[in-house]
C-alpha cells in the first residue's frame, strides 16, 4: 500500500465522528459558511497493521479524491456558531401530585438559556418521563416543536430563550412496606426543584436534596405539600412512604435478609446477603451481631471489601462487629454481602450460627440449609421460622436443602449432625387380622448390620396405632431374650418407638424384633391403605423382604381394590426365611407390600351368611279358587342366617300368611325392600308393593336347615299368571313349579321359560286329579323377567299329546360361499309313536341330509311320496320316553358378499315344540350388526349416547373411561394388558387336569372317567387347597353354556389317542366343546360357542382353550360371582358338583358334537321361544362396515368444514340433525 494512501485511511479514522455528527445536525437547521476541519495526518507501516496506533479498529480503505469530498461535506454541515452548545436551563420547577398510588402527574417550568444564533434541540429527561403539550410562555403562548431522541426521549427545537412549560407523567414502583419509588431523570439545571402534593398519611424520601414539608396549597386539611431542593441534582429516586415511618426513625431504613449456611465436615460457611432500602437519613456504618464462635470473613458492598473492626470482646452472648461504609449509603435495593464461619458440632443438638444487623427495620428473611451427603440431619427444630421446601439433590455432589421463612430477626435453628452410617439390612413380615372391633397386627422384623454395633433400635409408629408389647431374641438362635427397654415418646407431633438392646446389634448377630399392636380406629366399611396397615415403619434401612399377610376374624371377611399386577402368593409357596417371619399365616392372603402395592385398598366387610335355598311353588287349583304355597327352604353353610330376602315376579296382589315351618308359634317380621312402610310383625302381612322384594326375619339366627312358608287362597280367573320366587341372598337357588287340579277342571299352561319335569296331562286318565311339575332358574326367570314366565288358561281342553319336542336346537356355519352345515337337535318326548315328520324348509333339501341319529345311533330317515314333497320322515324306536334326536344336512346358498343375510333352518316337526334356539355361526371378515328378534338380557347390548351420536368414534356403554396418567389405560388400548396371574393359574388348571387323566389311567388302566371325577380329583382338590382365600382367581362354572352342551357332572369324558399329556388335555377340552375364560379374579369353565357369542369382549391366549375377558358387562358379572354375590349363570365348581342333574340333558358318550369353531368364526345365540316363524339376521363384512363408517365421518367433516366455515348457523343446525338422526337410527346402522 502507498504510503499516502496509508495517510488517506489514518485521516478518515480521525474524522469519522465528525462526519457523523455533522451529517445528523442536518434537515431543517439553516446552513452557514463553516471554518475548514482541522485533521493531520498520521503514517504507519503498510504491513503491520498490529502496529498501528488502534489495531482492534476496522479500517476502510479510501481515495484521497473521496476522502476530501467527505471531509467538505462535514465542514458544509458544520454551524459557524461555536456557542450553540451553551443552550441550557438556569431554573427549574416541577409540581406533582399522587394517583392511583404509583403514578406522578404534574406541570414542568424551565427557564431555557439560548445565546446562539441557530435553533437547537433540548432533551426533556429521560424515556420514562413522558413529557407532552410543551409550550413557551408567553402571551399567547407559542407551541413548542417536538422531536424525539434515538432512545425514544422527548426533546423540543429551541430557537431562543424563554420560559419553556409541559405537562409530564412518571409511573412508580411498588415496594415494601407500603412504599412507592419513582426513578427522575430530569434536564440538567443549574438549580430544580419538586412540589408534591400528598394526603396526611404519607410522606416524601428523596436519595438527593433537602426535603421540607409545607402546608398544602389548599385548605383542605387532609393534604400536604412536600419541596425537595434539589439543587443542580437532576437524577435522582423519590420515595412516597406511609407518614408512620417519621415517627419511627429506626424504620427509615429497612432490611431484606437471606441466608445460606453451606455445611461440611470442615465447619459451616454463613453467607448472608442484606438488601437495605434508606429512606429517611444516610447510614454511614452497618452494626453486626454474631452468635458466639462465628467469625466474620468478608463484608462486600457492591463488589468492593468494607472495613470492619470488633467492638466488644466475644462473649456467651456473642461478637459486635462495626463496618466502616466509604461514603453515606442513601437509596433503596443497596446490597450487602456479609460472609462468616463455625465450626461444626457432631452428635449434639445446637443453634446454626446468627448473623444480625442492628439499628434498622427488618423487614423480612429466608434461610437456605445445604446439607451434603457426607452428613446426616437426625434433627432440625425451627424457632419462629418453619420449612418451606425440601430439595434432594443426586448425582456426582448428592445432599439435601432445606429452606426455612423467618418470622423474626432473632429466628433460631436448632439441628442436629451424625455421620453417615451403613444402613441396616431388614426383613420384615407383618401379620394383619382385621376385625370389627379391633385390629391387631404381629410386625416381624430382622435386623442385620455390617459395620458397627448398636445397642437402639428406633421406628415410627404409624397413626391409629398403639404398640402393646415388644420382643427381641437373636435372629441366630444364640440369645433367646436380647431386649433391654422399650418406650414409645411422642415428639414434634410424631410418636417413635425406641428399643435399646441388652445385647448390641452386631455384623455377627443380627436381631429379631417382634412387635404387637393395635389399630384403635373402626375399619368396618373403611378403605385402607397399605401404608395405614404398617404399625412401625423404621427409617434409613434397606428392606429386603417386605411380607403382608392379611386375615379377617370370624364373620367378616376381606375385599380387594387396585391390586392388579400385585404379586399373590399362598403360604405352601414360601421358603423357611419367608414362613418364619410370617408364622401362624396360613390360609391368609400373602403379598409383597413395596413399591407395587401402592393401590391396594383393603375394606373389610361383614360376611353375609351362606346358604342355599330351595324354592317349591305348589299350586292347587280348584272350581272357583286357586290356593298358592311357597315353600322356602334354606341350608345355612356358614354363619347362622338371621334374615332372607324374598323376591315375587310378579307380584303377589293379594296379602300373605307367613310361618315357619315346624314352629307355627313363632313370629316372622316381614318387611318390604326399597323404603316401604312396614307392612306388619307376626304371621299375617298387608300387600306388598312392587317390585315385591321381601325380607323375612327370623326370631333368632339359626344354623340349622329351615323352612318359611307363605301362602294365600284366590279367586280363579279366565287367565291367571304365574308368580315365581327369588332368594337374591342364597348362594344357590333352585326353584320347581308343582300343579294340582282336579279331573273336572279344564286347565292349559302357556310358557315358553319353565321346563316340564314331568308328562303334560293326566298322571291318570280315567279319574283323580292331574299334575304338572316345571323346573326354572330364579336367577334369570325372576331377575330379567319383564313378563309372568307362564300363564293358566282355563276352559282349554286337557287333550294329551302323544308326543312333543322339550327343546329344539340349530347350530348352524355359514361359510362364504353359500354353503351352510346345519345340525338340527331336538329333545324329544315319545308317548308311542313310530316315527315323526319334519317340514323341510324351502331353501333346503332333503337330499342334502347327511344323517339322523336317535340317542346316539343312526336312525332310518325317508322322503315322503311326491305329493309331500319336502318332508322328512325318521323312524323312533318303538319304545316311549325321551330321547334326543340330531338331524345333520348341509344347504347351498347365494354367496355371502357384502351385504346379506342368513336364515335360521331349522325343520319344523309335525309335534308341539316348547322351546327354540338358534346359534348362527359367521365366518371371519363377517358381522352381524343386528337380529330381527330381541336378544336374552344376559347378551343385549348397551349402546351410549356417544355411539349413536358420533357413530364409529364412540366409546361403549361398558367400556371404561381413558386414563392417559394410567399404564392399564395404556395396556388396553394397545392390547398388551391381560390378567398375567389368572393366565398362570389358567395353565396350573389345565396342567392339573392332565394329571388327573394320566392318574386315572395308571391307576385303573382304562382311561374312561366323568367330568365330576376329573373336577374332584386329588391334584385339582390340591390346586383349589393351595390357593389362600382371596389370593387369586375362584373356578367358576358356566352352567347356563354346559346345560346347552348337554355336558353334566357325570358326562362321560371323551379322551382319544394322543401323545403327551398337554396334546391330550387340548383334544378332550375340544372334544367336549369347552374354554376357559380368564378374569382377573376368576377362571371361568365355559364352552366354545359362549366364546363364540361373547368374541367382542375376549382375547385368545393363542392355545385355543383359554380366552382373556376385557372390561365389559361379561367382566363385571364375573366379578360379582367371584366376591360370591349372587349369579345364575355363574357358580362355584362345588355348587355344580353338587347341583341336582337333569338325565334329559346330560350328553351321553357318543361324540355327536360340530366340534370346535375355527379360529376367527363368531357366534349369534337367539332364542326364538315357542314361533316357527321366517328368522333373518344380517351379514356384513367388516371391511365395508368400518370402510363405510370411515367414510361417512370424513364426507361429514368435508361438508361441515365446506358449509360451516362461512355459515355457521348452517353448521350448528346439521349437527344437531345429525344427533337426533343419530338417536333415532336403527341398530345395525350405529356404526354409521
Amino acid at each position: 500500500m502507498r504510503p499516502w494512501r496509508l495517510s488517506l485511511l489514518m485521516a478518515c479514522c480521525g474524522v469519522t465522528a465528525g462526519l457523523a455528527s455533522g451529517l445528523a445536525a442536518g434537515g431543517e437547521v439553516p446552513r452557514a459558511e463553516a471554518p475548514p476541519i482541522q485533521f493531520r495526518w498520521i503514517y504507519a507501516p503498510a504491513d503491520r497493521i498490529q502496529d498501528w496506533p488502534r489495531p482492534k479498529v476496522p479500517y476502510v480503505p479510501v481515495t484521497r479524491e473521496e476522502l476530501e469530498r467527505l471531509i467538505g461535506a462535514a465542514a458544509a454541515d458544520r454551524p459557524d456558531d461555536p456557542t450553540i452548545l451553551a443552550t441550557a436551563v438556569v431554573d427549574a420547577t416541577y409540581t406533582a401530585t399522587l394517583k392511583d398510588d404509583s403514578l406522578l402527574i404534574g406541570t414542568a417550568r424551565l427557564q431555557v438559556l439560548h445565546e446562539g444564533a441557530k435553533p437547537t434541540l433540548l432533551r426533556l429527561g429521560s424515556p420514562g418521563l413522558a413529557a407532552r403539550d410543551p409550550r413557551w410562555a408567553g402571551d399567547p403562548p407559542r407551541q413548542a416543536l417536538l422531536g424525539s431522541a434515538p432512545d425514544g426521549a422527548v426533546t423540543v427545537v429551541v430557537p431562543r430563550s424563554g420560559q419553556l412549560e409541559f405537562d409530564w407523567s412518571l409511573a412508580g414502583s411498588s415496594q415494601s412496606a407500603g412504599a412507592v419509588r419513582f426513578a427522575f431523570d430530569l434536564p440538567p439545571s443549574a438549580s430544580n426543584r419538586l412540589l408534591v402534593d400528598l394526603p396526611e398519611t404519607l410522606a416524601v424520601r428523596s436519595s438527593r436534596g433537602l426535603v421540607v414539608g409545607e402546608p398544602g396549597p389548599s385548605a383542605a386539611e387532609s393534604h400536604r405539600r412536600w419541596r425537595v431542593e434539589l439543587g443542580g441534582h437532576h437524577r435522582f429516586a423519590l420515595a412516597v412512604v406511609p407518614a408512620v415511618q417519621l415517627e419511627h426513625p429506626e424504620m427509615s431504613a429497612r432490611v431484606r435478609q437471606r441466608t445460606v449456611y453451606d455445611c461440611g465436615l470442615d465447619g459451616i460457611h454463613l453467607l448472608t446477603e442484606l438488601e437495605l432500602d434508606v429512606l429517611h437519613e444516610p447510614l454511614r456504618e452497618l452494626v453486626v451481631s454474631l452468635s458466639p464462635a462465628t467469625q466474620l470473613v468478608s463484608v462486600q458492598l457492591a463488589d468492593q471489601e468494607l472495613r470492619w473492626e470488633v467492638s466488644t470482646a466475644s462473649t456467651a452472648e456473642g461478637t459486635r462487629v462495626v463496618v466502616s461504609l466509604p461514603e453515606p449509603l442513601a437509596g433503596v435495593g443497596r446490597f450487602v454481602r456479609l460472609e462468616a464461619f463455625s465450626p461444626l458440632v457432631i452428635g449434639q443438638p445446637v443453634q446454626l450460627p446468627r448473623l444480625r444487623l442492628e439499628g434498622v427495620f427488618w423487614q423480612e428473611g429466608l434461610i437456605s440449609l445445604r446439607v451434603p451427603g457426607s452428613l446426616v440431619l437426625e434433627q432440625l427444630r425451627p424457632a419462629r421460622a418453619r420449612p418451606v421446601k425440601i430439595t434432594t439433590q443426586r448425582g456426582a455432589a448428592p445432599g439435601t436443602e432445606i429452606q426455612l421463612q423467618q418470622f423474626s430477626a432473632d429466628a433460631a435453628v436448632e439441628v442436629l449432625f451424625e455421620r453417615p452410617e451403613s444402613q441396616p439390612v431388614v426383613d420384615s413380615g407383618i401379620v394383619v387380622t382385621l376385625d370389627g372391633d379391633q385390629t391387631v397386627a404381629r410386625q416381624t422384623v430382622v435386623f442385620q448390620v455390617d459395620d458397627h454395633e448398636r445397642f437402639v433400635v428406633a421406628g415410627e409408629v404409624a397413626p391409629g396405632w398403639e404398640v402393646d408389647s415388644v420382643e427381641a431374641t437373636s435372629a441366630d438362635a444364640r440369645q433367646s431374650d436380647v431386649l433391654g427397654d422399650w418406650r414409645v415418646a411422642a415428639r414434634n407431633g410424631r410418636r417413635g418407638l425406641v428399643v435399646h438392646l441388652a445385647s448390641s446389634l452386631a455384623p455377627a448377630r443380627p436381631v429379631r424384633l417382634v412387635v404387637w399392636a393395635r389399630f384403635t380406629q373402626p375399619v368396618l366399611g373403611r378403605e385402607l391403605s397399605v401404608k395405614e396397615l404398617v404399625p412401625i415403619r423404621f427409617p434409613r434401612v434397606t428392606g429386603r423382604r417386605r411380607l403382608m399377610a392379611l386375615t379377617a376374624a370370624k364373620s367378616f371377611e376381606t375385599r380387594l381394590a387396585g391390586h392388579q399386577g400385585l404379586q399373590l402368593m399362598a403360604f405352601d409357596s414360601l421358603d423357611e426365611a419367608d414362613r418364619k417371619l410370617l408364622a401362624e399365616a396360613e390360609g391368609a392372603l400373602i403379598f409383597r407390600w413395596g413399591a407395587g402395592a401402592g393401590k391396594l385398598r383393603v375394606q373389610l366387610t361383614r360376611r353375609e351368611p351362606s346358604y342355599r335355598a330351595k324354592v317349591l311353588i305348589q299350586l292347587t287349583v280348584g272350581q272357583r279358587s286357586v290356593s298358592e304355597t311357597y315353600r322356602i327352604h334354606c341350608d345355612p353353610e356358614s354363619l347362622p342366617v338371621g334374615h332372607v330376602q324374598v323376591r315375587f315376579s310378579p307380584p303377589v296382589p293379594g296379602a300373605l300368611r307367613w310361618t315357619l315351618e315346624g314352629q307355627p308359634q313363632s313370629e316372622l317380621r316381614v318387611e318390604p325392600v326399597g323404603g316401604g312402610r312396614q307392612l306388619g310383625v307376626g304371621r299375617e302381612a298387608a300387600e306388598p308393593q312392587p317390585p315385591g322384594l321381601w325380607e323375612i326375619r327370623l326370631p333368632e339366627p339359626t344354623s340349622k336347615p329351615f323352612q318359611i312358608v307363605a301362602s294365600r287362597s284366590v279367586k280363579r280367573q279366565a287367565r291367571q299368571a304365574l308368580t315365581l320366587v327369588d332368594v337374591p341372598g342364597a348362594n344357590a337357588v333352585e326353584g320347581s313349579v308343582e300343579i294340582v287340579a282336579r279331573s273336572t277342571v279344564a286347565l292349559g299352561v302357556q310358557t315358553d321359560r319353565l321346563e316340564a319335569v314331568s308328562t303334560p296331562g293326566r298322571d291318570t286318565p280315567t279319574a283323580g286329579p292331574w299334575v304338572r311339575r316345571y323346573r326354572y332358574d330364579p336367577a334369570t326367570d325372576v331377575r330379567f323377567a319383564d313378563a309372568p314366565a307362564a300363564v293358566l288358561v282355563f276352559g282349554l281342553p286337557q287333550s294329551v299329546p302323544q308326543a312333543w319336542v322339550w327343546e329344539a336346537r340349530l347350530e348352524s356355519r355359514h361359510h362364504p360361499n353359500g354353503r351352510t352345515e346345519a345340525w338340527a337337535r331336538y329333545r324329544l318326548e315319545n308317548g308311542g309313536r313310530a316315527r315323526i315328520r319334519f317340514t323341510w324348509p324351502r331353501e333346503a333339501s332333503v337330499e342334502a341330509v347327511h344323517g339322523v341319529w336317535v340317542d346316539g345311533v343312526r336312525a332310518a330317515w325317508r322322503e315322503e311320496a311326491a305329493r309331500q314333497s319336502g318332508r322328512l320322515v325318521v323312524s323312533l324306536p318303538a319304545r316311549a320316553g325321551r330321547m334326543r334326536l340330531t338331524i345333520a344336512f348341509s344347504v347351498k346358498g347365494r354367496p355371502l358378499g357384502m351385504l346379506g343375510s342368513v336364515r335360521c333352518l331349522l325343520p319344523v316337526p309335525d309335534v308341539p315344540v316348547l322351546r327354540r334356539q338358534w346359534l348362527a355361526c359367521i365366518p371371519p371378515g363377517f358381522v352381524c350388526p343386528g337380529v330381527a328378534i330381541p336378544e336374552t338380557p344376559r347378551q343385549r347390548p348397551r349402546l351410549s349416547l356417544w355411539q349413536r351420536t358420533v357413530g364409529i368414534l364412540g366409546r361403549p356403554a361398558d367400556a371404561p373411561v381413558f386414563d392417559p396418567a394410567d399404564v392399564d389405560a395404556w395396556q388396553r388400548l394397545i392390547s398388551l394388558g391381560g390378567p398375567t396371574r389368572a393366565t398362570a393359574d389358567a395353565r396350573q388348571l389345565l396342567s392339573r387336569v392332565e394329571e388327573a387323566v394320566a392318574a386315572r389311567a395308571q391307576t385303573q388302566g382304562d382311561p374312561g372317567l366323568s367330568w365330576r371325577e376329573v373336577w374332584s380329583s386329588p391334584p385339582i382338590r390340591q390346586w383349589l387347597s393351595g390357593k389362600p382365600s382371596g389370593g387369586g382367581p375362584v373356578l367358576l362354572v358356566d352352567r347356563w353354556a354346559l346345560a346347552e352342551l348337554g355336558l353334566g357332572p357325570q358326562t362321560p369324558v371323551l379322551i382319544g389317542q394322543s401323545v403327551d399329556r398337554a396334546s391330550q388335555t387340548d383334544h378332550l377340552f375340544r372334544r367336549a366343546g369347552l374354554a376357559i375364560l380368564v378374569h382377573p379374579s376368576a377362571l371361568v369353565l365355559t364352552s366354545v360357542v359362549e366364546t363364540a357369542v361373547a368374541h367382542k369382549v375376549l382375547s385368545s391366549n393363542g392355545d385355543g382353550i383359554s380366552w382373556r375377558v376385557r372390561p365389559g358387562l361379561l367382566a363385571e358379572e364375573i366379578q360379582r360371582a367371584a366376591e360370591r354375590r349372587r349369579s345364575g349363570r355363574f357358580v362355584p365348581l362345588a355348587a355344580w358338583l353338587a347341583s341336582p342333574i337333569n338325565p334329559e340333558r346330560v350328553r351321553a358318550g357318543i361324540d355327536l358334537s360340530t366340534g370346535p369353531l375355527p379360529p376367527g368364526w363368531t357366534a349369534r345365540s337367539l332364542p326364538l321361544g315357542a314361533r316357527s316363524g321366517p328368522v333373518r339376521i344380517t351379514v356384513v363384512r367388516s371391511g365395508v362396515l368400518r370402510g363405510s363408517a370411515w367414510a361417512m365421518f370424513m364426507i361429514s367433516l368435508a361438508v361441515g368444514w365446506f358449509c360451516g366455515r362461512r355459515r355457521p348457523a348452517v353448521l350448528a343446525g346439521a349437527t344437531g340433525t345429525a344427533a337426533i338422526a343419530g338417536l333415532l337410527v336403527p341398530q345395525p346402522l350405529v356404526p354409521m
